[in-house]
């Protein structure tokens, strides 16, 4: 039987770090892998980096396409997979040495549809290493709402969880999923997606995904605006998909998110941006006070300093 396992890494003027990443998985103490590198229109020497690689280890497959953005060059590896199984990673992120062995054994033992695993932060800068999320044994959810709920109540649990890699399944999981072109956080945008048909989600009590943070990476107001609206528009899909279920309680943790981000950023955004989330602001608002599970004090703050109506005087205001 086929047990192999295809290993997804999109890459993108990495020549810094690509190295690293792919001796990570040459190095996976399960060998039944293949390693589908797709550069995605890279202009420094990461595509030489990787064949000079390809031509030592077999199991290395280098593709080359123009640039289309980290989920465009996810959707590409996908289609090129041909292993039993698929994960993802980021080519400036390592693997420990038994991800690959410890997540598939996982997964059968659990007879789940789906298996994840914390990760340790890399700084770059210091190269000192911070474990998220440390479960002291494994967690099962039959169901993807229990999955959502564990990780809205729990930040280190969002940032581990909510993104692509440190994850593996079927690769047949795949055949009718696509990631998100052109956004930032795209990961988050299609996480409901892509886990409400699984049939159980394990976690694996091992920090055993190494995510490089990079310093320094957001360098402009622009980028830094990019990402905030990015985790604004996210958080809107999320509450709207549990507000057409009826699913007020998990609506209610992401809707606090939702209103904590916009309000803090009020000054951030500009004119047009504020516009076009008062409508979501106020829906989500009037759910709050409603619905969310506050304390009378904090009612009471949202119901005066929060008002939907603050982001329209701050357009008066400023602009």
């Amino acid at each position: 039987m086929d047990e192999s396992v295809s290993i997804v890494v999109p890459c993108y003027n990495v020549e810094k770090y690509v190295d690293a990443c792919i001796n990570s998985l040459v190095s996976q103490t399960y060998a039944n892998i293949e390693i589908v590198a797709v550069v995605d229109g890279a202009t420094d020497n990461t595509e030489s980096i990787l064949r000079s690689h390809a031509e030592r280890d077999a199991r290395i497959k280098v593709y080359t396409k123009e640039n289309g953005g980290l989920s465009d060059a996810r959707n590409y590896g996908i289609k090129r997979a041909t292993g039993k199984y698929l994960t993802f990673v980021d080519s400036d992120d390592m693997l420990e040495p038994s991800f690959v062995e410890e997540m598939l054994a996982q997964l059968k033992k659990a007879g789940s549809d789906l298996v994840c695993c914390p990760v340790g932060i890399l700084s770059d800068e210091t190269r000192e290493r911070t474990d998220l999320a440390p479960i002291d044994s494994e967690e099962r959810f039959q169901d993807y709402r229990l999955f959502m709920k564990r990780m809205y109540n729990d930040l280190d649990y969002k940032i581990c969880f909510i993104c692509a890699y440190a994850k593996l399944c079927l690769r047949e999981k795949y055949d009718e999923f696509e990631f998100p072109k052109g956004r930032v956080c795209e990961d988050a945008y299609s996480i409901l997606d892509f886990i409400q048909p699984m049939k159980g989600i394990c976690l694996l009590p091992r920090n055993l995904y190494i995510y490089r943070k990079r310093e320094g990476s957001i360098t402009s107001f622009a980028k830094e605006k990019a990402y905030i609206c990015a985790e604004i528009d996210w958080r809107i899909v999320h509450f709207k998909h549990w507000m057409e279920r009826n699913e007020y309680e998990l609506a209610g943790l992401v809707g606090f998110e939702l209103l904590y981000i916009i309000y803090n950023n009020r000054d951030t955004l500009d004119r047009d941006e504020r516009k076009r989330y008062f409508s979501d602001y106020e829906q989500c608002w009037r759910f709050m006070l409603k619905h969310g599970k506050m304390n009378l004090k904090r009612k009471i703050k949202f119901l005066f300093f929060a008002r939907p109506k603050v982001l329209l005087r701050k357009e008066r205001k400023n602009d």
